[in-house]
C-alpha cells in the first residue's frame, strides 16, 4: 500500500518516473498475502498508466491498462477513476481522452454499448 500512496504523491507533483515505477511496484507486490483494495489497484492502475503515457512509454501503458482491465472494474468504479484521473493533465484534450479510455473498457467489461 506503502507504493501505491507513493504513486499517487508523485503523480500529483508530476514526477512521471517515479510514479510510475511505484505503481508497479506496488501492482506487483499486490497478492494474496500482501492484498490492496481493490479500488485503490484499479487507482494504482490508472496512475501507472498514466505516467507511462507522459513518458511515451506506450507498451507500459498498455501493461497497466491490462491490470486495471484484469480487476474488471464496475460502472461504478470506473465514474470514480474519471473524476480522479481528469485533473492530472493540463492538456485540454485529456479530459475527452479519459473518458473515452475508460468508455472503450467499460464497453470491453460489458458494461454498455
Amino acid at each position: 500500500i506503502a507504493y501505491a500512496k507513493l504513486a499517487r504523491v508523485a503523480l500529483k507533483l508530476k514526477r512521471w518516473e517515479q510514479a510510475e515505477h511505484a505503481a508497479g511496484k506496488a501492482l506487483d507486490l499486490a497478492t494474496a498475502e500482501f492484498s490492496m483494495p481493490q479500488e485503490l489497484r484499479l487507482e494504482t492502475a490508472f496512475a501507472g498508466a498514466n505516467c507511462a503515457r507522459q513518458r511515451k512509454r506506450f507498451e507500459a501503458a498498455a501493461r497497466f491498462y491490462s491490470a486495471a482491465l484484469a480487476l474488471a472494474p464496475t460502472p461504478a468504479e470506473l465514474a470514480e477513476a474519471v473524476a480522479w484521473l481528469e485533473p492530472h493533465d493540463l492538456n485540454p484534450l485529456w479530459p475527452a481522452h479519459v473518458r473515452s479510455t475508460l468508455g472503450d473498457l467499460a464497453r470491453r467489461l460489458g458494461h454498455g454499448p
